[in-house]
């Protein structure tokens, strides 16, 4: 923000305040935004949208239940974006978007990995 001093940090308040920990910048210079806010940056409008499950997706879609998780995909697939640019993956042109939404549906089955075992990894490095 040094370098472009009329800029402004659009993000949620989570992410403002975890950006905070690491970085400096005047709190007057940051706009929030949630989930359905839209705001306008010079001759373009955008508008925030929480993906389906952003984080720790296959559990959390399954806390939900996949109707609800379904629902809450439907929302955003209304949108019809074109393209999805994420933090999480790759950015999904539109010739993959419906694809992406009917793999992001399949996730309330899908089990998770193990999880690795520390004495597992220790092992394997004094080896």
């Amino acid at each position: 923000m040094e370098a472009c001093r009329n800029a402004t940090l659009v993000a949620s308040w989570a992410l403002a305040e975890r950006l905070s920990n690491a970085f400096e910048f005047p709190l007057g210079c940051t706009r929030w935004v949630n989930d359905g806010d839209a705001f306008d940056a010079d001759d373009r409008r955008f508008r925030a949208v929480r993906p389906p499950g952003h984080h720790a997706l296959p559990p959390l879609a399954r806390a939900r239940g996949p109707a609800k998780f379904a629902a809450f995909a439907d929302r955003v697939q209304s949108l019809v974006p074109r393209t999805i640019a994420s933090a999480h993956s790759p950015v999904i042109p539109e010739a993959y978007v419906a694809q992406a939404f009917d793999l992001v549906l399949e996730l309330p089955e899908i089990t998770p990995p193990a999880l690795p075992e520390l004495d597992a990894i220790l092992g394997g490095v004094a080896a």
